[in-house]
């Protein structure tokens, strides 16, 4: 629906030829009725993914197995009107996914989560499901589109600016890898276009659009965030090599990483966004405590107490829910001078959450342990869980109980302390937990020359909430063909969100260490608002490298044809600039990932068709630059035969993982993606 009912722009032709390219390789796998009322295509993909970090890391992440059904219906014939009605057209995307990965794998089907949410993330109904309506005169200029779908605003690409409306799927891959439009998961919208025509001094030609949808869904909707803890390093390092008792490694030792001591071990899911890493900057879900008095201080300022923060989404699902509404509205059109622009404004709740401390979950006296509000309850065990509900304090007496308990299953843990640690992280439920979960370690004692054990001193499991304020996003785009010059097709966007999300320095950890819970603290659950401006400007160039090459190039077809072929060559530089920084931290609660001002990022991106359409290279590179975070995306797509093409590539986040990204590309750093996808056209 997307410029229904205007001139096309003069930028038009070099789009149409992209557009073309891009679907030459699948035009021959649809079909298209005598009476053209009916067209549809299949595809039958099977894609396999492999996590690697180095020759010797590599982890088997993906077998997805999807069947995608596309279907587009006129419901009245040609020359047909019903009423003002001029005609309707039926959409349908059906997209079934089965991922056979969660079966085979051992370690995911002992993981102990509901692997069908992961195994069959979609088939149950349509992707997409939506109508298309176009009137007669004198409404001729007005056309809809009802029903499940994705509206695409803005000029920027793999870039969140103006394109917030549809959330991207976190959930079943990686930040990049996917089709952008297969990346974006489709809403309930109503959706007007209406060609205005010429507006003197504005535009030759132009337009209004207005959404409206009840289905708002954030980035995070779907995301998965690990737990806190895992276990797989020793748990008795010692700060020097003097000293030490026998065999234990030393600080500087490969094994030297925070020790756990969960009675389990954990293993994260291939599409987690946050990893469970044992680096104070791996997982933001859990902060030191400051040294509490006689308790010894750990080498680089490990502490005695933790926090482990649970994340809960608190996404409304009421369809008709006013939370989960939002609108926008765009005027677009070319002006005489041949530039085409658009006016933005959307209204919705932030795409990306903040966290919400409920510090009062742990420290609030006036919260019952029980149903009796009885605040020293020392029953353990099943008795004790039956007795708490999922909202109840839970006491720092029981805490000393569970810690009493037997260990009867040898584990080394006390059995209520086994049952504290899975009612923390499985039942996500406030706990104290005594001793600690980052279990003992040696310091050393310069005076005496020896080393001698501690233990942590408790740990604190809370809830963090997320919370999405409400937002107005303002913005706009430029586009010029610069046919007389460069040759470039120029793009620039520009928003203005009001208010997004961020996180104050939490009490007790990074620049607040040694501090206590202020009043502002209590008060405000550590929640920071900033105002957001996201910018872009780019270039497209379509041309040939080498139209004229010497014979002896001509000759050889499978060199000559990256020469004299079309190609397409994109750039974009892109920055994020948030007014309020001082005091606040990253929206993942990371107590080391600082907020600055500026964040540039920019990409790079070459592709086309070649070898009579059957070779299609995309290569793409970014760079965060505060970050120094480099990513590269090469890829390749050849068609075997009509309806029968193999894609295979590889996408390296070549960055740091302590390197906090904005972007969070540090997340996926020891984990690369070699991915390999079979792709047959039924139809």
């Amino acid at each position: 629906m997307k410029g229904h009912g205007r001139r096309l722009p003069r930028w038009a032709p070099a789009v149409a030829m992209l557009t073309m390219l891009a679907c030459a390789g699948m035009a021959h796998a649809s079909y298209m009725s005598g009476d053209q009322r009916i067209e549809a295509a299949s595809t039958v993909t099977v894609q396999n993914t492999f996590h690697h970090n180095s020759i010797n890391d590599i982890e088997w992440a993906q077998w997805r197995n999807e069947f995608r059904f596309d279907l587009r219906y006129f419901l009245l014939p040609q020359g047909v009107t019903a009423g003002p009605i001029n005609n309707v057209r039926f959409n349908m995307l059906y997209r079934a996914r089965y991922d056979a990965v969660y079966d085979l794998v051992d370690r995911y089907k002992k993981r102990g989560y509901q692997r069908d949410d992961f195994r069959f993330p979609e088939g149950k109904i349509p992707r997409e499901l939506f109508f298309d309506v176009s009137f007669t005169e004198p409404i001729d200029g007005l056309s809809l589109r009802l029903g499940k779908q994705q509206v695409v605003w803005g000029e920027a690409d793999l870039f969140r600016s103006l394109d917030v409306i549809n959330p991207l799927r976190l959930d079943q891959n990686g930040l990049i890898g996917e089709d952008f439009d297969d990346y974006r998961e489709p809403l309930w919208i109503a959706k007007a276009l209406y060609s205005i025509g010429p507006v003197p001094f504005v535009a030759e030609n132009s337009y209004l659009e207005a959404f409206w949808s009840p289905n708002w869904r954030p980035l995070t909707d779907r995301i998965l965030v690990s737990e806190a803890f895992r276990i797989g390093v020793d748990q008795n390092y010692c700060p020097s090599a003097d000293g030490c008792p026998s065999g234990s490694p030393t600080f500087n030792s490969p094994t030297f990483r925070r020790p756990n001591i969960l009675p389990w071990r954990m293993v994260r899911a291939p599409w987690e966004v946050t990893r469970v890493g044992t680096h104070r900057t791996d997982a933001p879900d859990q902060a030191d405590l400051a040294p509490a008095p006689g308790c010894a201080d750990g080498p680089q300022g490990l502490r005695c107490g933790d926090f482990v923060y649970l994340l809960q989404n608190g996404v409304p699902t009421n369809v008709l829910d006013v939370d989960t509404s939002m609108f926008g509205f765009r005027f677009g059109g070319q002006t005489f001078a041949g530039l085409d622009f658009t006016l933005n404004y959307i209204f919705k709740k932030s795409e990306v959450p903040g966290t919400a401390l409920r510090v009062s979950d742990l420290f609030d006296p006036a919260r019952p342990s029980d149903e009796n509000g009885n605040m020293n309850n020392f029953r353990t065990g099943a008795e004790a869980d039956d007795a708490i509900g999922p909202d109840d304090h839970y006491s720092l007496a029981r805490a000393a109980a569970d810690l009493a308990t037997p260990d009867n299953d040898g584990n080394g843990v006390p059995d209520g302390q086994d049952r504290a640690v899975a009612r923390c992280i499985y039942d996500q439920r406030p706990t104290i937990i005594l001793k600690g979960m980052h279990g003992p370690h040696y310091n050393f004692d310069d005076q005496t020359n020896t080393a001698y054990e501690t233990v942590n001193g408790a740990t604190g499991c809370e809830m963090v909430g997320f919370w999405y304020p409400w937002t107005h996003i303002i913005g706009g785009t430029l586009t010029y063909n610069d046919f007389d010059y460069t040759g470039f097709i120029w793009r620039v966007e520009q928003s203005y969100s009001t208010k997004e999300p961020r996180n104050g320095a939490p009490p007790l950890a990074g620049p607040r260490a040694g501090n206590f819970p202020a009043t502002r603290d209590f008060e405000s659950h550590g929640k920071r608002t900033t105002g957001a401006w996201r910018s872009m400007i780019g270039f497209d160039y379509l041309r040939t490298i080498y139209p004229k090459p010497p014979p002896w190039i001509r000759s050889r077809k499978w060199l000559s044809t990256w020469l004299t072929d079309q190609w397409f060559f994109t750039f974009q530089f892109f920055n994020e600039y948030y007014p309020h920084v001082d005091g606040q931290i990253g929206l993942l609660d990371s107590v080391t990932d600082r907020m600055q001002h500026y964040n540039p990022v920019l990409t790079y991106v070459m592709t086309g068709f070649f070898m009579n359409q059957k070779l299609r290279p995309f290569w793409a590179y970014g760079y965060d630059v505060n970050a120094q975070t480099h990513v590269a995306w090469l890829q390749m797509q050849y068609f075997l035969t009509n309806k029968f093409a193999i894609r295979f590539g590889d996408i390296m986040y070549m960055g740091s993982k302590d390197a906090e990204s904005f972007l969070f590309l540090h997340k996926y750093a020891d984990r690369d993606n070699l991915f390999v996808r079979l792709e047959y056209y039924l139809l």
